[in-house]
């Protein structure tokens, strides 16, 4: 299966573009600010918030349009894990990672074909991505060496195009 077109899936907005913080579409979100904030005390190298709050590409149109919406404070810390994770694969093999998703509301869960009704999406517990360089079998590979060096607990899923990551606490993979 060919890899995906980055830039084409950037314009069609499939996946979280890297903007600076005061450009990007969740600027308005009231708890933007507070969002920020908490994001600046992880030391990201390779994300920004607004990647973060990626609503996904289905939010748009069709029958999930607006069903999504931004994560609930109590839930923000549920992302460190994966995220960190996520920058450590980014810092240690020089590829960008793209996100596909991260939080869902349940109803918008609810919404996507295929999506497990307990997600730990609807916790913000998970991420699904891409990278711009490699191959989902590659990431996934790297994200099962953090793991068994205890660096998180939870599933790891690979799939044509993506990985997903989470943190649920479940060593799994599919």
């Amino acid at each position: 299966m060919a890899a995906p077109n980055l830039n084409d899936m950037l314009a069609r907005g499939q996946c979280a573009a890297k903007t600076r913080d005061e450009e990007g579409p969740h600027a308005a979100w009231p708890d933007f600010a507070s969002f920020v904030s908490f994001i600046s005390t992880l030391g990201l190298r390779h994300f920004v918030p607004d990647e973060l709050l990626f609503l996904g590409e289905m939010n748009t149109r069709g029958k999930c349009r607006s069903l999504n919406h931004h994560p609930p404070e109590h839930l923000w810390p549920n992302i460190i894990p994966p995220i960190r994770m996520l920058d450590r694969l980014s810092q240690e093999t020089g590829w960008r990672v793209f996100i596909l998703s991260a939080y869902r509301s349940i109803a918008y869960n609810a919404c996507i074909d295929g999506a497990a009704i307990d997600s730990p999406h609807t916790r913000y517990q998970a991420i699904d991505f891409f990278c711009d360089g490699g191959a989902p079998a590659v990431w996934g590979e790297a994200l099962r060496g953090y793991r068994s060096q205890g660096s998180f607990a939870g599933g790891i899923g690979i799939y044509d195009l993506f990985v997903h990551i989470d943190a649920a606490g479940l060593n799994r993979d599919w």
